[in-house]
């Protein structure tokens, strides 16, 4: 904490770098760093890959696979318009995501069976994450 580093990224143009603090990890093994550079606070997040995180990484979709759904956003799952089994056609209403108090609806990308659902109303999602997996009819 207060190390301050020097890093110059061309000739003449230094950028002056201090860590400010390192917070605890969260679930995911993830934590907020505070630093200032050149006299600026700033903010990221990074993952501490020596914490094991809590939860489980959820599967990416297959996004040549027009029967898998994938996250358009990272965010927040809303509502669910769909069950497991339930028929759907291509267009229908599967879910809302909340993002930064935006909404995204997601949409069935073909007609078929919801054959697998791996979100829940609540669970928060990253970008690509599969969502819901369609068999064709």
């Amino acid at each position: 904490m207060g190390e301050e580093i020097s890093v110059e990224i061309e000739e003449g143009k230094v950028l002056i770098i201090s860590l400010v603090s390192v917070g605890e990890p969260d679930q995911d093994g993830r934590r907020m760093v505070n630093y200032e550079l050149n006299g600026m606070a700033r903010d990221a997040v990074i993952i501490d890959k020596s914490v094991q995180p809590k939860t489980k990484a959820k599967p990416k979709a297959g996004l040549a696979d027009p029967n898998q759904v994938a996250a358009p956003i990272p965010g927040l799952v809303a509502a669910l318009s769909t069950s497991m089994g339930a028929k759907v056609k291509k267009g229908e209403k599967l879910l809302l995501m909340e993002a930064m108090k935006m909404q995204t609806t997601v949409y069935s990308p073909c007609d078929g069976v919801v054959s697998d659902l791996n979100i829940a109303v609540g669970d928060t999602v990253e970008a690509k994450d599969l969502l819901v997996r369609i068999k064709p009819t």
